[in-house]
């Protein structure tokens, strides 16, 4: 690598404009000026700002790499890219979990990696399957809630019943309110709906960064209220939010925390979690190949091609240098 200050000689026009264009490494410029008989110039280098490169991998998939799109040391652009760590030229399918076991109504703004749901509307909410069976529910969400009064639904159904947060206090709606005792104000919250053999119990627990995995017993929930009633989900489509906008959510649902239990075996009748397959492009060079142990790779640009190889080597002739990323050991 050369070290700066670094003296550069060429013979121009007087008084007339030349340019100067450097790359080196990880180094560029382009820039235009005049030069006169005997004055030095000085050229000053940014360094370039490299393209975000991430990676994932699930558990029966190749290790993808994410590079997002952005400006190359020639100026021009790159679209998203996704990749794996298996030999170029060929494509293969990737797959990702992702919040997806759900039916969207309208466009609310959805995040399919974090699972966080906002902006309910009257045209803009999910639904979960319906389900038939009629001595046992339990229904889990985990709501952000903004402690706004007044009716604001979790679950609902076409006949006309469901839960909601109505007044700052946690209820049942099925001809009329039975509420709970807490008043909530805004924070992060569980909410648990049990059915059992003709009663309905609602159940709250703040969050302290629980999953479902880690929910603590029902015996450490808030206790909120009862109704003595048919199960009032039985047979009909589950909303979430609700097609209402006077008593939609008006806060955001976090998908992760959100189940439905069909019995008290402690599996899940339905989760949002699902399985996504993506196409991947493959960035490997022939002859290099991924042995699963932590190494940085060095991502390289064709501007001919306009396609990436990622690479152990430092540079790569045909090829620009635009990133790097350091993939942790993994399974190959």
């Amino acid at each position: 690598m050369t070290t700066y200050p670094y003296e550069y000689t060429k013979k121009v026009y007087t008084g007339l404009p030349f340019t100067v264009k450097i790359r080196k490494d990880h180094y560029w410029d382009s820039t235009e000026t005049h030069i006169y008989d005997g004055t030095p110039i000085l050229v000053q280098m940014w360094a370039y700002t490299p393209l975000t490169i991430s990676s994932f991998q699930e558990s029966t998939s190749l290790m993808a790499v994410s590079i997002a799109s952005g400006q190359l040391p020639n100026n021009s652009t790159c679209a998203n890219t996704l990749g794996c760590l298996a030999t170029a030229g060929q494509s293969y399918p990737i797959y990702k979990s992702e919040y997806i076991n759900y039916t969207t109504y309208g466009t609310p703004t959805i995040n399919v990696t974090t699972g966080v749901v906002s902006d309910f509307s009257s045209s803009n909410y999910l639904t979960l399957p319906s389900t038939t069976t009629s001595n046992y529910f339990d229904l889990i969400q985990k709501v952000m809630y903004n402690g706004v009064s007044g009716e604001q639904t979790i679950w609902w159904t076409p006949a006309d019943k469901g839960i909601a947060i109505y007044s700052n206090k946690l209820g049942i709606f099925s001809g009329g309110w039975v509420l709970g005792s807490t008043t909530f104000t805004e924070g992060t919250y569980w909410i648990r709906a049990i059915y059992d053999n003709g009663t309905l119990s609602l159940y709250s627990l703040a969050d302290n960064d629980y999953t479902l995995d880690t929910l603590p017993a029902i015996s450490d929930w808030t206790a909120e209220t009862t109704l003595s009633a048919s199960n009032i989900f039985s047979g009909y489509t589950i909303y979430l939010s609700r097609n209402n906008d006077s008593y939609r959510w008006q806060g955001s649902m976090d998908l992760s925390g959100s189940a439905v239990y069909a019995d008290t075996s402690g599996t899940p009748w339905w989760v949002a979690l699902g399985t996504t397959t993506l196409s991947a492009v493959g960035l490997l060079p022939s002859g290099v190949v991924d042995d699963g142990t932590e190494k940085t790779w060095n991502l390289f640009y064709n501007y001919s091609t306009e396609t990436f190889l990622l690479d152990t080597t430092a540079t790569k002739s045909g090829y620009a240098w635009v990133g790097d990323i350091t993939i942790p050991a993994h399974t190959v």
